[in-house]
């Protein structure tokens, strides 16, 4: 054998974190948790407010489809109303209309005859009206 003496065992300590160690970690998860719910709040309360505001701007729009509606439906109500109506209303003329003070004159008659020109043609053969009887 060897050199002499009795063989020992190691000996095994286990050394995990202090006790510092343990609360600050505690401290940080507990801090993590504090903010982390603040944020879904915040995040909550803001996607609510969006919400709150695209029905709002829903309702105005079907109250302004609504209208629109309603009156296009007059529209074509007074237009089938009036479809065949006649009226004889005389309004006078606005004072920027432009009028005559003089009678009108009778347009002057041309008299009616008809002229053959010969000008240019000769008297050859060929020239002049054809006829083919």
């Amino acid at each position: 054998m060897c050199g002499g003496g009795g063989s020992s065992s190691p000996k095994v300590e286990y050394v995990g974190p202090s006790e510092e160690d343990i609360q600050r970690q505690e401290e940080a998860l507990q801090t993590y948790r504090e903010q982390s719910q603040a944020q879904q709040r915040a995040f909550s309360e803001q996607l609510q407010k969006q919400m709150d505001d695209a029905q709002l701007r829903n309702q105005q729009l079907v109250a302004q489809y609504q209208t629109r509606k309603a009156e296009q439906a007059n529209m074509q109500a007074a237009r089938a109303a009036s479809a065949y109506s006649v009226t004889t209303q005389e309004t006078a003329a606005p004072s920027t209309a432009q009028t005559t003070t003089t009678a009108a004159s009778p347009k002057k008659k041309q008299k009616r005859s008809l002229k053959i020109s010969s000008a240019g043609a000769s008297n050859a053969g060929g020239a002049g009206v054809n006829l083919s009887i």
